[in-house]
């Protein structure tokens, strides 16, 4: 059974009769006497019958031509909907941010700018083998888009944001050794967690227990909190940009094995998405200027 039989059907039920219907359809009589008559068979039932000079529907054919109908409209009403997909998913650009949200978000923010119509879909728990765009800290040396045909590897160490007038603060230029800091409240970024985690396990392998007196998923909080005393806390060193503005600044880690990296990869079947091979470019460019600095 073929779409296009079912088509036939439909227009010969409307109109009754086979000629008009065939000029209407600009196709021959015969070929589509055929095709009624081949839908016929494989039913195993009479759809018409004779009415005159002109033909009509047997009761079957009336009870296939209702349901054949709402089958119909769903399947155009569904193929409608498939155009105004492939529409929005050309427009859509899917990320997981799963580091370096600030970043990326303020690279969003910039994009629009000159690129107002494209839509930014964004997930932070886990990674999706939908998305275009995958923003992932490394973990064990295994990328979240490993997928990818396009990766950059950003580098950085992870620092100690201390308060400003800390008396344990080194001189510039100076490490800070966590083994000599005694007992510290850390204040954390909320949503991190896989930068928390491996600093916290970093910690502990090293046979530091890392307290957290608070978390916060707003980082000039945690910026502030640090400057005003609260607390210390592990800040990247380029990602998230320079605490000291807030009375906090960023120290060397003398103890080994406190650094990242930061994959901003593009899955394999983003490479047919012009608008995502495009903010790919720019997101890059974004990280670049931020490493330069």
């Amino acid at each position: 059974m073929e779409f296009l039989q079912l088509k036939y059907f439909l227009e010969v039920a409307k109109t009754q009769h086979v000629t008009q219907t065939a000029h209407a359809l600009h196709v021959s009589q015969p070929s589509l006497t055929q095709a009624i008559h081949r839908l016929e068979r494989e039913l195993g039932v009479k759809l018409f019958e004779p009415d005159g000079r002109g033909i009509r529907l047997t009761e079957a054919g009336d009870f296939f031509r209702r349901r054949v109908s709402f089958v119909l409209n769903d399947l155009n009403a569904a193929i409608a909907e498939l155009e105004q997909f492939k529409t929005q998913r050309a427009e859509t650009v899917r990320i997981d941010v799963l580091s370096a949200s600030s970043l990326v978000v303020d690279a969003i923010a910039a994009y629009k700018i000159n690129h107002p119509h494209v839509r930014f879909a964004i997930g932070h728990t886990q990674p999706d083998p939908n998305s275009d765009i995958v923003v992932s800290m490394q973990q064990g040396g295994k990328a979240h888009g490993d997928d990818a045909t396009c990766a950059q590897h950003f580098h950085e160490r992870i620092m100690l944001a201390m308060p400003a007038d800390d008396p344990a603060l080194p001189a510039h230029g100076e490490n800070v050794r966590l083994t000599e800091l005694g007992e510290r409240d850390f204040i954390m970024l909320a949503g991190s967690k896989s930068l928390t985690d491996f600093c916290v396990g970093h910690c502990a392998k090293l046979g530091l227990d890392v307290s957290t007196s608070f978390e916060s998923d707003n980082p000039s909080m945690v910026r502030k909190m640090i400057g005003l005393g609260l607390g210390v806390g592990f800040w990247p060193e380029r990602s998230w940009g320079s605490p000291e503005g807030d009375g906090a600044r960023l120290v060397p880690i003398a103890e080994p094995g406190f650094t990242r990296t930061i994959d901003v990869a593009r899955r394999d079947h983003a490479d047919s998405h012009p608008e995502a091979a495009s903010f790919y470019e720019f997101l890059v460019l974004q990280f670049e200027k931020r490493w330069e600095q």
